[in-house]
């Protein structure tokens, strides 16, 4: 949901305003209306501010814009992310927009002078542009209307999208209206049929209800269907059972409110929920204040609602804090009640201490909501709008209990997390870092999870972007306050590749923190299936044991890799390329496609097995040397580079003597050396020999593909092709040195 209403900017300082008992109604605006009119409403500040750039719009297109336009447009993209919907995933799909819209102030300005008309005139000021101009931003194929039935114009808009969405015309609707005040005419209109309060105050439902006060503002809602919601996942701020919308007919008045007309379209609303009226816990009433239109509501809700309650049903009107947003009036009432079932409150309504002794309230099985009160988790409500013309809609809620909760979630949510920001400009993203850090130290006990997943996966990734890693609230305010300001990359995204290691980097427990991550356990899972016609144990087991074993270390390591690059994704961090050191390369040809899993299980399992049985003819260290100074140290000795990692350090290997004396001499020079742990076959040397034609062998019939991602070759330094990945080169793989520090400097070479 997203709102823009009077001294309430946002969903969370809307529901403050409600559960704090504020009053919005002030006098108008200077500038807004002719001089020395300045009557009392529920007003919008700056309604003449839009970020044109944003959403790819001239200046000129712009300003002819009906500011109604401009700022559904901007709450179109807070409604999105509220949802957690990446406005570009939606193009292109069968996404329904409705608005309901009754003011047409800013079009008869626009006409008023045929002489100042351009190419935007007619589309800046054209009621059905306010919802096609949202399709057309999006790129949106389902329905896509305006409605006006005055002030049941909202609801309406919401009614018609949830029948689209029930008739298969959209997968996903948009719904909602706006008002915005510009013309002094409808002020007067109203003031001559005595409708105005003179008192200022929307005073529903009380004993000094007195007239309208208007208002502007607007409300979005995104509608789904609930198993698709459920099934994606979604935050649901509650439930729609049923809806319906009709007509007074002929009554004693146009403008008159019917109470056969407002009880039949309750009637129809409930009988179609299936949720029993007597049940319903409170209504956001039409409720506009008016000696006349309060008794009549009150009479229809108690005719309906009353019979066979237990308990009276709680009765309230968000006019009271707005004033009357006439089109929008509805979607306010209807976001007030999603608020209050989903946070279990319901706010009180103003200026009814003293109730309307015209209504009997307790008669009717009706109460004032006059404190704010707990909700129980299970509870139904309804909301109703009524247009002036005789057009009604009454929209029944229920609260929805979903456990959102996840395994994932529970086991991650105590690591540090990554926060990705983005902005279209830096400025742009300088102050969303200022409200995001303002925001949490409003909500200390905030579920960094759940923010560093929403802001990673439910925004749109904008051109300009920063990132912070916090493992708290306070730690994340402080980043966010003294990093430095973004600098500007030389290109959009800077290339990624995943490098997947050899023997070496294992530690004890390692990967059990990312039992949590359902990608991770998910790719965990086949790697398991794929490796068990050669490995004794299941991988889940093994993880939570120090194992030494060469062979259960090295199944671990290839299925801790597959796992984590399955989590990355998952994250978003796509690569562009792969490349891999000693038995990685294995793992890099499977994430590449090279390999298909069940033939890198293999192909990893009979290596393994091969190298257990040159176990004792050497191992393997690290040296902090490098190559070219190694080769000459090296000569006279049957010790051998392994492995070139950087410009000075690499891996030698060879006969246990022969390398403990070297390392001996390296270590009295002050040379770091390290033993490389779990290696005791010196792989990557000519003490492989006797195992090549054995591979070449059982490997004979492995089948590599083309890939999907590029690869680079730690043998042969360069790209590879998937079809060049046959026994030949995976011998290679075994016996001839591993070359990453010069494969990495070919490959940024060329990126």
């Amino acid at each position: 949901m997203a709102c823009r209403f009077p001294a309430a900017a946002n969903l969370e300082a809307y529901w403050q305003l409600l559960i704090q008992g504020h009053d919005a109604v002030k006098p108008a605006p200077i500038g807004r209306w002719p001089e020395g009119m300045t009557p009392p409403g529920g007003y919008l500040e700056q309604i003449d501010g839009f970020d044109a750039p944003f959403f790819n719009l001239t200046a000129q297109e712009a300003a002819g814009m009906d500011p109604q336009q401009r700022l559904l447009l901007e709450l179109s993209w807070e409604v999105w992310e509220d949802a957690g919907l990446l406005p570009s995933s939606l193009a292109g799909q069968a996404v329904g927009v409705f608005m309901g819209l009754s003011s047409a102030d800013y079009t008869h300005s626009q006409l008023r002078d045929p002489s100042q008309a351009d190419m935007y005139t007619i589309t800046g000021a054209a009621a059905s542009v306010t919802a096609n101009r949202i399709s057309y931003h999006y790129d949106l194929h389902g329905p896509s209307l305006v409605v006006d039935t005055a002030c049941s114009s909202a609801l309406t808009a919401v009614h018609l999208a949830c029948e689209s969405l029930l008739n298969g015309d959209c997968e996903l609707a948009l719904a909602g209206g706006v008002n915005i005040l510009l013309s002094p005419m409808i002020q007067a209109g109203f003031g001559a049929a005595m409708v105005l309060s003179p008192t200022g105050h929307c005073q529903a439902f009380g004993a000094g209800a007195d007239g309208i006060v208007r208002g502007e503002g607007a409300g979005l809602i995104v509608l789904k269907p609930l198993s698709l919601a459920q099934a994606d996942g979604n935050r649901i701020y509650a439930l729609i059972c049923g809806t319906a919308i009709g007509q007074d007919g002929l009554t004693n008045g146009l403008s008159a409110p019917s109470p056969a007309g407002q009880r039949e379209v309750l009637r129809r609303a409930y009988a179609r929920s299936g949720v029993d009226p007597s049940q319903v816990n409170f209504i956001e009433a039409h409720g506009t204040g008016t000696p006349l239109g309060d008794p009549i509501e009150a009479k229809a809700l108690g005719e309906v609602l009353g019979p066979g309650r237990k308990t009276p049903c709680r009765l309230g009107s968000v006019k009271s804090n707005l004033g009357h947003l006439e089109a929008a009036a509805g979607i306010a009432g209807l976001i007030k009640s999603a608020l209050a079932l989903h946070l279990r409150k319901l706010p009180k309504t103003l200026y009814a201490d003293m109730p309307n002794p015209r209504i009997p309230f307790e008669r009717w099985g009706l109460t004032l909501a006059l404190d704010t009160e707990d909700l129980p988790a299970d509870c139904q409500a309804g909301v109703s709008a009524f247009g002036f013309g005789g057009s009604n809609a009454h929209i029944v809620l229920s609260s929805i209990q979903f456990d959102q909760a996840s395994q994932e979630r529970q086991t991650l949510e105590t690591l540090p997390q990554l926060f990705a920001l983005s902005a279209r400009t830096p400025a742009s993203l300088m102050a969303g870092r200022q409200q995001l850090s303002q925001w949490l130290e409003r909500h200390p006990e905030t579920d960094l999870f759940a923010l560093g997943h929403t802001l990673a996966r439910a925004r749109e990734p904008l051109n300009c972007r920063q990132a912070f890693v916090a493992a708290s609230p306070a730690e994340l305010i402080l980043d966010l306050r003294h990093a430095p300001e973004p600098v500007r990359l030389p290109s959009p995204r800077p290339k990624l590749a995943y490098l997947y290691s050899g023997m070496g980097s294992q530690e004890a427990g390692m990967g059990q923190a990312l039992l949590g991550s359902a990608a991770f356990c998910t790719r965990l899972e086949a790697v398991d299936a794929a490796l068990r016609p050669w490995l004794k144990h299941s991988v889940f087991d093994l993880l939570s044991q120090n194992q030494q074993d060469p062979e259960i270390v090295q199944a671990l390591l290839f299925a801790l890799q597959l796992g984590l690059t399955a989590h990355l994704q998952a994250l978003g961090l796509q690569p562009d390329a792969v490349l891999g050191a000693s038995m990685g390369e294995i793992s890099a040809a499977v994430v590449a496609g090279m390999l298909d899993l069940e033939s890198g299980a293999r192909l990893l399992c009979q290596r393994i097995r091969l190298l257990k049985t040159r176990i004792g003819t050497g191992s393997l260290a690290v040296v902090g040397l490098s190559a070219s100074e190694l080769d000459k140290r090296l000569e006279a000795e049957p010790v051998w580079v392994a492995a070139i990692n950087g410009p000075t350090l690499c891996v030698i290997a060879g006969q246990d003597q022969a390398l403990s004396r070297l390392l001996g001499d390296f270590e009295r020079e002050g040379i770091f050396v390290r033993p490389v742990r779990g290696a005791t076959a010196p792989s990557h040397t000519p003490l492989m020999a006797p195992l090549g034609q054995r591979l070449l062998q059982d490997l004979g019939d492995l089948r590599p593909r083309p890939g999907h991602l590029p690869m680079w070759s730690t043998v042969q330094v360069g790209l590879i092709q998937g079809e060049a990945l046959d026994s030949s080169y995976w011998w290679q793989n075994l016996s001839r040195s591993v070359r990453l520090y010069p494969t990495l400097q070919a490959m940024l070479a060329t990126s």
